[in-house]
Parts: C-alpha cells; sequence; structure tokens
C-alpha cells in the first residue's frame, strides 16, 4: 500500500512530495488540481510559489482573469510568512507578474513588498564572525532580494516611472534603495 499524505511525519519530506505532485498536475495542464494541493504544503514560501507559478501558467495560456485570481490567493498566501525574506521575495515575484496585467495591483504588493524588505536583518560583521553559517544565509537572502527588486521595480517603471523611483526611495539600506533605483532607471530607458 502507497503512503497517504498524512502518513508523511516530516513537514520537508511531505511537501516535497507535494510539490512534485502539484508540478506533475501543473504539466498536465490540470490546474485545479494543482491549486487544491496548495493548501496542504505545509512551506507557506513553497505554497506562494505554487500559486505563483500557476498564475503565470494561466497568464500564457491567455487567462488574464484567472491569473489576477491566482496573483490575489498568492498575495494572501504571502503576507502569512513569518520570515521577512521570504515574504519579500514572494511580494516581488507577485508584483511582478501583476505589472503587465493589474498596474495599480502590482504597486500596492510592492509597497508591502517593500515593507517587508525593510524588516529584513541588515549584515552586521560581528554577526557574520560569530555565525558564519547564518551569515551565508544572509548574503543569499540580500542577493535574492536585489535580484527581485530589479525585476519588479524594472517592470513597475515601465507603468509609472515615478511611482517606482518613489517606491525604491522607501528602502531603508542605502545598498538596497540604490540596487533599487538603478533598477528603476533601467525601466525607464526605452526598449531595443
Amino acid at each position: 500500500m502507497l503512503p497517504t499524505n498524512q502518513d508523511i511525519a516530516n513537514a520537508e519530506l511531505h511537501d516535497r512530495t507535494l510539490l512534485l505532485v502539484a508540478r506533475e498536475l501543473a504539466s498536465k495542464a490540470r490546474f485545479r488540481d494543482t491549486l487544491q494541493i496548495a493548501p496542504l504544503i505545509v512551506d507557506r514560501a513553497a505554497a506562494t510559489e505554487l500559486i505563483i507559478r500557476l498564475a503565470r501558467a494561466a497568464l500564457s495560456l491567455g487567462h488574464s482573469a484567472c491569473a489576477e485570481t491566482l496573483l490575489e490567493l498568492a498575495q494572501l498566501e504571502a503576507s502569512k510568512i513569518d520570515r521577512p525574506a521570504q515574504r519579500a521575495q514572494s511580494l516581488l515575484d507577485i508584483a511582478a507578474d501583476f505589472s503587465p496585467i493589474l498596474s495599480a495591483r502590482a504597486f500596492v504588493v510592492m509597497q508591502e513588498a517593500v515593507s517587508a524588505v525593510n524588516e529584513v536583518p541588515v549584515r552586521n560583521a560581528a554577526l557574520d564572525q560569530r555565525s558564519a553559517v547564518s551569515a551565508a544565509e544572509t548574503e543569499q537572502a540580500v542577493e535574492l532580494l536585489h535580484m527581485g527588486l530589479g525585476n519588479a521595480l524594472t517592470a513597475l517603471a515601465r507603468v509609472d516611472f515615478d511611482r517606482a523611483l518613489f517606491l525604491s526611495r522607501q528602502l531603508t539600506d542605502k545598498e538596497t534603495s540604490l540596487t533599487a533605483q538603478l533598477a528603476v532607471c533601467r525601466g525607464g530607458l526605452p526598449s531595443q
């Protein structure tokens, strides 16, 4: 007999198994079945990522109303993520995906993402010396946030340069703010 969803005690293994099933269902364009798996996933960041992927798939198939609904659901799920770096990353992905279909909503999500980015602890040299693993995790999170900020703000700057620039200036960390402002400038340049 095969193990059921309830038979897997380890939460990480449980989530990995569910994500594999979800990917298989999504590859067969069974989006409703895939969406039913999201609430079963313990890791909120993974569940949010699954919903974002479904929204991207719906958008690529031309179902913008469905994609919009899925992104709203992803935003609700992302707001429940405890760790600010993971919450910010998810919100940045959502803002970037909202920008082509509903720009006003994208800016609202981006404001929430900026607040989450500002909650992320700034690297501290003393902390880095005490815990190399923690420092590596922090550095990786900061790099991911910079990439996410770049993608989201570049997309939003194409819609409304001034609002995107205003959001980038709300970031409290100087390096992060400067990176964000450069992304806005990149989005404001004409495409070639």
